[in-house]
């Protein structure tokens, strides 16, 4: 990374990266907070391809980046994520990822029932606007690997990035975005 134009002093340390579906997808129009500590954050958002981007940070580390994106619940949201995760209930077919397992889990509760798919349904149907409990995208840190891939919620999961050294420094601040109640994959991401 080079800074021709001289926006940033020789402090300034650049972070961002890569919010993309476990398909590699890239997630357009995600906030991404960075916080160092303070309560207060300066956000950013991801472009159509999913990258954000923090220039000159020079406060003092560490630095905490947090996504979030709580719109269209309903986005790619269908009764065949509800055969899907029936089927896991039953131990028919099992979902196949630590990413499918936290979306099924739309009431955030750890654990994926028959009141998941009760919830999908009222959004499926327009009963109500949003899952409880929960956001429409969740993100997952794309370095973190889960102890328990086929129970990710044995231990909490990271959905923020914390850099400790400032001279980590880096595009490579990646997330894996999840969409809750979209086990299949179909949610539009831009």
């Amino acid at each position: 990374m080079q800074d021709n134009y001289s926006f940033c002093d020789a402090s300034g340390i650049s972070f961002g990266g890569l919010i993309a579906t476990e398909e590699g997808e890239g997630l357009e129009g995600v906030q991404v907070d960075w916080d160092w500590g303070i309560g207060f954050s300066f956000p950013q958002f991801t472009d159509a391809t999913g990258n954000y981007y923090f220039s000159c940070l020079t406060e003092s580390p560490p630095y905490t980046f947090t996504p979030h994106l709580d719109t269209l619940p309903a986005n790619g949201v269908t009764t065949l994520d509800l055969a899907f995760i029936s089927r896991h209930i039953l131990g028919l077919q099992l979902l196949d990822s630590p990413y499918k397992l936290i979306a099924a889990d739309v009431d955030r509760s750890n654990s994926i029932t028959t009141l998941d798919m009760l919830e999908i349904r009222k959004v499926i149907l327009g009963i109500k606007q949003g899952f409880p409990n929960n956001t429409s995208w969740r993100f997952v840190d794309k370095n973190y690997v889960f102890p328990e891939p086929m129970n990710p919620f044995s231990e909490p999961f990271p959905e923020a990035i914390e850099v400790i050294n400032p001279y980590n420094g880096g595009l490579d601040k990646d997330f894996v975005a999840v969409k809750v109640g979209d086990v299949n994959g179909s949610a539009a991401v831009n």
